[in-house]
């Protein structure tokens, strides 16, 4: 349910903010409004592949 609410609503919310937030739990680089940078190997990776926590924390920041 989760990561359903954050495709359908969140995702579109985000912003500079999130790329700290990103940074900080993901330990990856928010590099578009779409796209993180892996931290494997550098390949452009979809939002989606976020993890479950760090969507979490979005879902909560922008839907209080």
């Amino acid at each position: 349910m989760n990561d359903v609410y954050f495709n359908q609503n969140t995702v579109d919310k985000l912003d500079e903010y999130a790329k700290v937030i990103v940074e900080h739990i993901d330990e990856t680089k928010l590099i578009g409004k779409y796209e993180i940078e892996s931290k494997f190997n550098g390949a452009t990776l979809n939002v989606d592949c976020l993890s479950t926590g760090c969507k979490t924390v979005f879902n909560v920041l922008y839907f209080p």
